[in-house]
């Protein structure tokens, strides 16, 4: 949850991540699909199946919480989430979690 004074900061930075990442692959496909042909292919498969790999083990459940749990929940940073599993109780109010 992005603080309402920062969304248009952070909107940037993640379009411009994305137009970079966007401008690396199409410098890299060419070479990759000479040298691999068809198997091109499983490299950016694999990369997408990491990530939702990362999204199912290592992002917490929000379902069913307010906004408030769900930025209480992700102010711990990810350096904390990593190797822990966090879920949200949605009978609980904010104010009782310790995080």
């Amino acid at each position: 949850m992005t603080p309402t004074y920062a969304v248009g900061a952070v909107c940037a930075v993640g379009g411009s991540v994305n137009y970079v990442i966007i401008f690396v692959m199409g410098l890299v496909f060419s070479p990759l699909l000479d040298a691999l042909g068809g198997y091109t292919f499983l490299i950016f498969g694999a990369a997408n199946l990491l990530s939702a790999l990362f999204c199912l083990l290592y992002l917490p459940e929000t379902k069913d919480c307010q906004v408030a749990d769900v930025a209480k929940l992700h102010s711990v940073g990810l350096h904390s989430v990593l190797g822990a599993k966090y879920r949200v109780d949605p009978l609980k109010t904010s104010s009782e979690y310790s995080v």
